[in-house]
């Protein structure tokens, strides 16, 4: 079975620095486009995390993963249930 591709949308203004690096030869984005893809592989792995804490199918799974995801978002511990 073939698995589909998952589509995930970037702000319009690191797609314009990425199509001027590439395209145009700024290589002074270089930098500030690094900075956007790290952001958005971050939120990307919160995500995931979130999703899994949510709908993994044991309960171990669910508290590895909400763990994870709160440690992440730098929660402390005797903040959390």
């Amino acid at each position: 079975m073939e698995k589909k591709n998952k589509r995930l949308m970037i702000d319009q203004d690191l797609f314009r620095m990425m199509y001027q690096y590439f395209l145009c030869n700024r290589e002074d984005l270089h930098e500030a486009i690094c900075e956007g893809l790290v952001a958005k592989m971050d939120k990307l792995i919160d995500r995931n995390l979130y999703t899994k804490s949510l709908t993994a199918d044991t309960d171990e799974e669910k508290e590895t993963n909400r763990l994870a995801y709160l440690n992440r978002k730098g929660i402390p511990e005797d903040f959390r249930w």
